[in-house]
């Protein structure tokens, strides 16, 4: 069975934490392990901070 990813949309970019790659117009950057939690982190904190405030 394949597992599912989580992707984050924003802009023309696109985020794949469990792959620690980001995606931009066709061109793919591999991004180390602990940026990648760290982006992680912030894409979620915005995310969340979203949906309490609409």
């Amino acid at each position: 069975m394949d597992k599912e990813y989580v992707t984050y949309r924003f802009d023309g970019w696109v985020f794949t934490p469990d792959e620690d790659k980001l995606n931009y117009q066709g061109e793919t950057f591999t991004l180390d392990n602990r940026l990648s939690k760290l982006l992680h982190f912030f894409v979620r904190t915005l995310t969340l901070s979203s949906l309490v405030t609409s």
